[in-house]
């Protein structure tokens, strides 16, 4: 695939019950946001109109930005779900 695939697994599978508070912040959400990772960054952050979109280096995953933009416009958001 292009670009490179990578993964970032929640740091606490690899770190055990030592888990800081800021790497136990997964999602957030209200009528203005959805929110991906925190703590220190925040990972995926998508606006209310799922139009602009920011990624930043978070303490839940450890991960790089996403893109080489922090702050980017969405193009299309693909939303699965599972019953």
């Amino acid at each position: 695939m292009v670009p490179q695939v990578k993964k970032y697994p929640w740091v606490g599978s690899e770190c055990g019950t030592d888990v800081p508070h800021s790497a136990k912040l997964f999602m957030a959400a209200d009528q203005h946001m959805i929110n991906v990772g925190a703590g220190n960054g925040q990972g995926l952050l998508l606006d209310d109109q799922l139009l602009h979109g920011r990624t930043e280096h978070c303490d839940t995953f450890n991960n790089d930005p996403l893109c080489s933009n922090k702050d980017f416009q969405c193009k299309i958001v693909e939303v699965i779900a599972f019953k």
